[in-house]
């Protein structure tokens, strides 16, 4: 009988263990092939903008992704091995040299993940069209959402999987270079065993995961506020610690039993105890995995209740339900327009008021870095143009008291808005009329939080005393004020119907310069899109004028009932992320248990021998598959609750409505989460009675 012929008849017998090996492989080239097509699409490129913080974490998430999946393919590979170890073991116990096999066993492993590559590809691009058709009716801008096969999709799946299996041939020649019978022989009934742990160990943990996770964010602050200078990149390192804190945490909860004053539990589990000490390091690196891959899949899933938070807070603090902007000289709805349009749906205007703003140019200061990581401040006296308003028509339109110190300024803000690196509130100290050239300096004086008095896409906006907005504003042009109309409707039934036509007639009025680019995007965008000379696509299935446009009008009954076309790439792009390290932390859980049950079945057997019964076998058994899951499932929840927690606190320095209503949604998350696992869980644990046969 040929080399062959043996492999083949081993192969037969162990189909099981390659069965698993080709899915979870098929399986990560799926994930990564579609991950990347999606990330790819147009859509998703247009509203993750180049350089905004929203594109910076995308790519954050998408790297944790890919590294989740070469962690789960080599995990996968890990497994494969050590049950081929025992077809290595038999061809040497035949006489086989090493090397022969060395070839062999590449040349069969290579053949299984490049057919694992293809399939993955293939069915990879199935999967984002199928994802993508159901998200494309949700965006109903259709030049945006034609499917088309993506080339560096799939170019990411090939190359993956190419890379998967470069990795995959070093292990495995590793393993046959190392491998000898009796090692083998041994390996099947050692263990790598940890040391004994105390309560130190679940303190110095904890406090290992949140300073990690706290520092990593405060740091990098204190030094560009302390220093002028940007935090270097290493510093980033500082995260590290929250993992090395989650090993120490998990080796606690896996490792620790002391007799406490319940001596009589502890030996009567004693024997379970033993059995999971027993497993030990192997257990613990993959309850680690698991918890980050929990972690991330919760995190990516909470960044879409943290966009659409902002969307309910902002419905909720804002008691107008339109808030209509114009340029005060175009042909753009006026109050006539806007009664002729309610009375055609039968809706009744209320709380109707206009009010007027007057363009002005304002100082201001760019912030950037240098190369060298130095804080750059570039002071602009014509830095942008900002809208300001009289201290008398802020009072008659609001009804509250404000009172405006000669020389100084009150910025308008929203209610849970502070300031940032980029902007400071004290900023601008010089303002003047482009055409009458007449400027004048000032001062910061305070803020005043106003919803209604700010649109979506233009916020810079001021109240003067009224001496001084007499003095700048009296020469200045109705081209160069703007206009701001407010009104709520009495009809809620018929509100949305009312609310599609306002807002379909408001773009079908927009002048030609109301549709120029530089109402959406910054010179820089413009030229990088190739779009000098042209103008913006108005109407209303262009899902870009929500997030981007100058003229954008908030209303609230449409955005709310349109809400799920709004964030429909966000929910497309972070839901498949998360689904994708769920699915991992699944797959590498099962396989564990799986593992568990089948590498300990002997010492299961030896304790019915011994005179246990089935059900204190079950009750081993039980005991080892529940900490598996539940260890990682609570660590991956409250490290994601955690890093979710300080990231609100760091960005403002507290806690907004908008934040607090998205940690109420990312708890609906955790559970969702949670009875995931245990779903996982007590499939694994049926499948692990069934191979031990203790089902009843």
């Amino acid at each position: 009988m040929t080399m062959s012929n043996i492999l083949k008849k081993l192969r037969n017998y162990n189909k099981s263990n390659y069965n698993q090996f080709e899915f979870c492989i098929t399986f990560a080239v799926l994930l990564m092939t579609a991950m990347m097509s999606i990330a790819q699409m147009p859509i998703v490129q247009l509203v993750f903008p180049v350089g905004g913080d929203s594109r910076k974490q995308l790519y954050l998430i998408l790297s944790v992704s890919i590294i989740g999946c070469v962690v789960f393919s080599l995990y996968a590979a890990s497994l494969f091995l050590r049950n081929k170890t025992k077809e290595i073991g038999v061809m040497l116990a035949l006489g086989t040299v090493k090397k022969d096999l060395i070839k062999p066993l590449n040349k069969e492993i290579i053949s299984i993940v490049l057919k694992c590559g293809v399939i993955g590809v293939v069915l990879g691009e199935i999967v984002t069209f199928i994802i993508w058709q159901g998200f494309s009716q949700f965006i109903v801008n259709k030049e945006y959402t034609v499917f088309s096969i993506s080339v560096r999709g799939m170019l990411w799946g090939v190359i993956f999987d190419l890379i998967i299996g470069l990795l995959i041939v070093v292990m495995s020649t590793r393993t046959i270079k190392k491998a000898d019978v009796i090692s083998i022989i041994k390996a099947q009934n050692t263990r790598e065993k940890v040391g004994e742990v105390s309560k130190k160990h679940l303190v110095i943990g904890m406090i290992l995961i949140v300073s990690g996770i706290f520092f990593g964010f405060l740091l990098p602050k204190i030094i560009i506020y302390t220093f002028d200078k940007k935090a270097p990149g290493i510093l980033n390192a500082i995260m590290l610690l929250s993992v090395v804190g989650a090993y120490m945490v998990i080796e606690y909860a896996v490792i620790y039993h002391k007799k406490g004053k319940n001596p009589k539990k502890y030996y009567k589990n004693l024997v379970s105890y033993g059995m999971i000490k027993f497993e030990g390091k192997q257990n613990i690196r993959n309850m680690l995995v698991v918890s980050v891959l929990c972690a991330v899949s919760i995190f990516a899933a909470s960044y879409i209740s943290n966009v659409s938070s902002s969307v309910v807070s902002a419905g909720k603090s804002n008691p107008y339900e339109f808030v209509i902007y114009r340029p005060l000289v175009s042909l753009e709805l006026n109050k006539n327009d806007i009664e002729e349009l309610a009375n055609k749906s039968s809706v009744t205007i209320k709380d109707y008021k206009e009010i007027e703003f007057t363009c002005l140019s304002a100082s201001g200061v760019e912030r950037d870095y240098d190369d060298n990581g130095n804080v750059v401040e570039n002071y602009k006296k014509d830095h942008s143009t900002s809208e300001f308003i009289s201290q008398s028509e802020y009072e008659k339109i609001t009804g509250e008291k404000v009172n405006v110190e000669k020389g100084k300024y009150i910025r308008i803000v929203h209610k849970d808005e502070s300031e940032n690196f980029f902007t400071r509130y004290d900023d601008m100290d010089y303002i003047e009329d482009k055409n009458s050239k007449q400027g004048m300096k000032l001062s910061f004086q305070g803020t005043i939080a106003n919803e209604y008095m700010l649109t979506n896409n233009c916020e810079n906006r001021y109240i003067l005393n009224d001496k001084d907005y007499k003095k700048i504003a009296s020469k200045v042009g109705n081209s160069n004020k703007v206009q701001q109309i407010i009104f709520n409707t009495a009809n809620e039934e018929k509100s949305y119907e009312f609310a599609e036509n306002v807002y379909v007639e408001f773009l079908k009025r927009a002048d030609k310069e109301m549709a120029n680019p530089n109402t959406m995007y910054d010179e820089g965008a413009i030229e990088s899109m190739g779009l000098e000379g042209t103008t913006i696509e108005l109407n209303q299935d262009n899902p870009d004028l929500m997030g981007y446009w100058k003229w954008y009008p908030s209303i609230k009954t449409y955005d709310v009932k349109n809400f799920a076309q709004s964030v429909a790439v966000y929910f497309l792009v972070f839901s498949f992320i998360s689904v994708i390290c769920l699915a991992a932390s699944a797959i590498m859980l099962y396989s564990r248990s799986i593992s568990v049950a089948s590498r300990n079945k002997d010492v299961f057997e030896d304790l019915e021998k011994l005179g246990a019964n089935k059900k204190y076998v079950r009750k081993c058994l039980k005991q080892q598959i529940s900490k598996l899951f539940t260890v990682p499932a609570i660590l991956g929840v409250t490290l994601s609750m955690l890093l979710t927690g300080i990231m609100f606190v760091m960005n403002d320095g507290m806690i907004s409505e908008a934040e607090a209503i998205a940690y109420s949604i990312d708890s609906l998350i955790f559970i969702a989460v949670l009875i995931f696992i245990f779903i996982v869980y007590k499939y694994s644990l049926n499948k692990c009675k069934k191979i031990l046969d203790i089902e009843k």
